[in-house]
């Protein structure tokens, strides 16, 4: 037998020279320092994926969570890690279809009405091989169809690309972005209203868009996620029912967005109509100070006059100038009440007006649910439509 063959490790000297006692041994190098650097940085998700992409819900609604779809949206940045727009934006619109509860299910669980419309529920799950019992109503169905989406979404899409998705409130949303508070403050708008316009495939990019209460959530976290595109398209359906749950989430979202706009465009033609009627009043302010100094003037010429010799001709010029400035001072005074009903409260309504609907904005940015891409750090998904619900993979 050849006892070269016998020899362990025999494959780290130099084949065919014999081993002696005297010579140093060899360095180890199997796995060489660099590799072990890079293989603890790929462990670590952070350096993965800096930055979580976040999706908002278009709108919220004191019905709940289930009655609004998420924004169509992508971000390029997503592409590095494997996932392209199509496969993205095909991932929303699944989920908005097995998130949204169908109208005819709204109505049916608030009527109570149920058990009628059992065929139509088996029918609506069977696709996700979900069962259901007919009193869990609408709210149940859309948990259990959301949770077993998420979970084959993690499962073929996210997860090879060590990648997961959930679905989070506002404040956990933050808390996974690194954002160092627990509530949702929103920028300031500036006086336009106008944000940048987020969408490459608009023609009139970098001209702004009109103001849209989601783009501003989104701007408030541009630091901390990823940049966001929104798809203008909507998805197709040759399904009935499908198409009326579309058309009644994409009214009830627009009509919240277009209260809050029209609230704000109130508030914004208030200060217009307040500033219009400011610069109106100093006008004939301004008007009625320069007639005073003309009738200053005027008395000063007479007084210097063959009248202003004798103290008679002295106090007919007086009295006359205080009687017109009198006159005039009275219409200054009338302009002045002007100023403050037509300016003064119009700002001040405005001021009232903006700030009751920055409530209001707040208060929806804390309750909207988002959709969160992340790194997978192996400890499963969070669906927030079911509270304190972790789904190991």
């Amino acid at each position: 037998m050849d006892n070269h063959h016998n020899a362990p490790h025999d494959w780290q000297y130099n084949t065919g020279n014999e081993f002696t006692p005297d010579e140093p041994l060899p360095p180890y190098s199997l796995l060489p320092e660099p590799g072990l650097i890079q293989n603890q940085i790929d462990d670590d998700p952070s350096a993965r994926m800096p930055k979580p992409c976040v999706v908002p819900q278009t709108a919220q609604t004191y019905h709940g969570s289930i009655y609004r779809p998420f924004a169509r949206a992508y971000s390029p940045d997503l592409l590095s890690h494997g996932i392209t727009r199509s496969d993205f934006i095909a991932f929303v619109d699944g989920l908005n279809e097995v998130w949204l509860a169908d109208p005819y299910l709204q109505a049916i669980s608030v009527s109570g009405n149920v058990l009628n419309f059992m065929p139509l529920l088996e029918t609506q799950i069977v696709g996700l091989g979900v069962t259901v019992a007919a009193e869990y109503g609408s709210l149940k169905l859309s948990q259990m169809r959301t949770e077993a989406y998420l979970r084959l979404a993690n499962t073929e899409l996210f997860k090879p690309k060590e990648l997961r998705v959930q679905i989070l409130k506002t404040w956990e949303m933050m808390h996974t972005a690194g954002i160092p508070r627990t509530v949702l403050q929103l920028r300031p708008v500036g006086e336009d209203e106008r944000f940048e316009d987020l969408d490459d495939t608009d023609t009139d990019k970098g001209k702004g868009r009109e103001y849209d209460p989601q783009l501003r959530r989104m701007e408030t976290l541009k630091d901390y996620v990823m940049p966001l595109t929104f798809d203008p398209g909507r998805p197709s359906s040759d399904n009935w029912l499908k198409q009326a749950s579309e058309k009644q989430e994409r009214f009830f979202s627009e009509r919240q967005n277009s209260i809050i706009r029209g609230k704000r465009e109130k508030a914004a033609k208030q200060v217009s109509e307040a500033e219009s009627a400011e610069r109106e009043l100093n006008r004939q302010a301004d008007e009625l100070e320069s007639t005073k100094a003309k009738a200053t003037a005027r008395a000063a010429e007479r007084l210097s006059g063959p009248l202003g010799e004798s103290n008679q001709g002295q106090l007919w010029i007086q009295e006359d100038l205080e009687k017109e400035l009198k006159k005039l001072d009275k219409q200054l005074q009338r302009v002045s009440r002007e100023r403050e009903k037509k300016v003064a409260r119009k700002v001040q309504q405005s001021e009232r007006r903006l700030h009751r609907v920055e409530k209001r904005e707040h208060r929806i940015a804390q309750k909207v649910m988002w959709i969160v891409v992340s790194a997978d750090d192996g400890t499963g998904f969070e669906n927030h439509l079911m509270e304190h619900t972790t789904y190991m993979e």
